[in-house]
């Protein structure tokens, strides 16, 4: 069957001396895998459009499961000028494809997910915003990822009490996805160390407003980037931290 669909390229390895595998998230069949055949050829009619961070057009012949497709041809719909020609925005981008790349496992489409994806490069591609506020950005994508899959957390209420959050400080099941509080921490055997409050206040009102929210501190916002990425890798049965997450930190001098 020949597919032609929007798609966003994840990663590229060498397949032989001329050829290329794909990883594509696609709008239409989700996560594909595709060979372009003699796209490392000077004279190749892919040379120049296998880019990763834009929205391009994919034909090819689907198979309908996870064994390689074969490109026919690719074309461009939307550039990422901005994200191209900035490190840091490439930094996070890369975080973004990774998650992806990670947490998805063959074609099952998802115009959620696909939507998330190219609307969260879109807005990273248009912000004037300074690396600072990039963690925001960060836990918002994070947040909407894990809703669409199927496991949001909620982050106003002790887990098993149902009591609402005050000052003191609150550990974290990932498990369950919720701050415990200090008598019923026991109940939740695998936690996060205690942060302070108003940092699970603070992702509750990501999760529902948006990146306007407000913001807060360098250091706590380090400490909701970990939390949420702790939560994701205990719902990934590849359990693995992310590769590109360091270099993000180390690039955007966030390591304080």
């Amino acid at each position: 069957m020949i597919v032609r669909t929007s798609g966003i390229l994840l990663h590229q390895i060498p397949y032989s001396e001329t050829s290329k595998i794909l990883k594509v998230f696609t709008q239409d069949k989700g996560l594909v895998s595709l060979i372009a055949k003699g796209a490392s050829r000077p004279k190749s009619k892919f040379k120049g459009h296998l880019k990763p961070l834009a929205q391009l057009e994919f034909i090819f012949n689907f198979k309908g499961d996870d064994t390689l497709s074969i490109l026919r041809e690719v074309s461009l719909q939307k550039d990422y000028v901005a994200i191209q020609e900035d490190l840091n925005k490439q930094a996070l981008s890369n975080l973004f494809l990774e998650v992806f790349l990670r947490h998805l496992y063959g074609p099952e489409p998802s115009y959620p997910l696909y939507d998330l994806l190219s609307s969260s490069l879109s807005s990273l591609n248009a912000s004037h915003k300074a690396p600072a506020d990039f963690p925001i950005y960060l836990c918002d994508f994070l947040i909407q990822f894990s809703g669409i899959m199927g496991f949001r957390p909620q982050f106003k209420e002790c887990v098993h009490c149902n009591t609402p959050l005050n000052l003191n400080k609150y550990a974290f099941d990932p498990s369950m996805g919720s701050p415990v509080c200090k008598p019923c921490e026991d109940l939740s055997p695998l936690r996060l160390p205690p942060l302070a409050s108003k940092i699970f206040l603070w992702l509750e009102g990501l999760q529902f407003q948006g990146i306007y929210s407000g913001r807060i501190s360098t250091y706590d916002l380090r400490k909701a980037e970990e939390l949420l990425l702790q939560f994701l890798i205990h719902h990934s049965s590849r359990n693995k931290p992310l590769n590109s997450y360091g270099f993000y930190r180390k690039l955007l001098n966030l390591e304080s």
